[in-house]
């Protein structure tokens, strides 16, 4: 499994000592297992990103239910938006994307 380094985020072979950004462990060892920062805050733009998609999707459902011109279209793609965000979101709890190692 890869490691993001502590300094840009940049995903690095566990077992490296040095990053593409040039930043170098200074223990001279391997990168730790720590997330660090950078992999926080992208982690949570994902989360948020696909809750947002999922909630975007009830609102168009809704706006297009309470319509009075209803087409199929209009009822498809905020079901396949909330499919597919809601099953990126569970997939990703499953996989641990969004769990620290």
């Amino acid at each position: 499994m890869d490691n993001p380094c502590p300094q840009c985020g940049i995903m690095n072979r566990r077992g490296t000592n040095a990053c593409r950004c040039g930043y170098e462990n200074a223990a001279g060892g391997s990168f730790a297992n720590d997330p660090g920062p950078a992999q926080t805050i992208r982690t949570a733009r994902l989360v948020i990103a696909l809750s947002v998609g999922v909630l975007l999707g009830i609102l168009l459902l809704s706006w297009e239910l309470l319509g009075s011109n209803l087409t199929v279209w209009g009822i498809i793609h905020p079901i396949l938006l909330i499919v597919v965000c809601a099953g990126l979101l569970s997939a990703g709890y499953k996989l641990g994307w969004f769990s620290s190692p």
